[in-house]
């Protein structure tokens, strides 16, 4: 086992032939703010660079897998800017989602919005008995555009995966 790696916004650990990458806001319920998708990126390359066959990601605290988008950092943000922050997300799962490596989102907690997305984006969800899934942007007006309204009725069905997406259920 190798000593953690801190990119502040995500540990980085070795545990023999699996990398856990662990989104590191506690305070902020592993939301997803650019800086956090810095170190996501930063820790993929060190896990796809490495002998791990496998990597896993996962949320610190407890609380949450992640809460999703930071809205307070999207509130600063001009429209043109958001849609870039969502091109970027969309980039960055699709590249988990075809990463070489077996991916694991290992789920405790609240998994919403993005945070859900990123889930939909690992090989395999692994979820503990307090975990929840929301698309809650919903009550907010947005629909979900990292690409979870795609992989979502992949693995669940298209009825099942339309009632989550239009309705946003806590």
């Amino acid at each position: 086992m190798s000593p953690p790696l801190s990119l502040v916004e995500v540990e980085v650990e070795t545990r023999g032939v699996i990398a856990v990458l662990a989104l590191n806001r506690p305070d902020k319920l592993n939301a997803l703010n650019a800086a956090l998708f810095d170190a996501l990126e930063a820790a993929l390359d060190a896990a796809e660079g490495s002998d791990a066959r496998a990597v896993v990601i996962a949320g610190r605290g407890g609380r949450a897998f992640s809460a999703g988008a930071d809205l307070k950092e999207i509130g600063i943000f001009p429209p043109s800017a958001i849609e870039e922050r969502n091109r970027r997300a969309r980039t960055l799962f699709n590249r988990i989602a075809e990463s070489p490596k077996v991916t694991v989102a290992a789920i405790e907690g609240i998994a919403f919005g993005g945070g859900f997305e990123l889930a939909l984006a690992c090989t395999f969800r692994v979820a503990g008995r307090e975990a929840r899934f929301s698309f809650p942007e919903i009550g907010l007006g947005a629909m979900p555009t990292y690409g979870g309204t795609q992989r979502l009725p992949r693995l669940i069905g298209e009825i099942r995966a339309l009632e989550l997406i239009l309705t946003g259920p806590r």
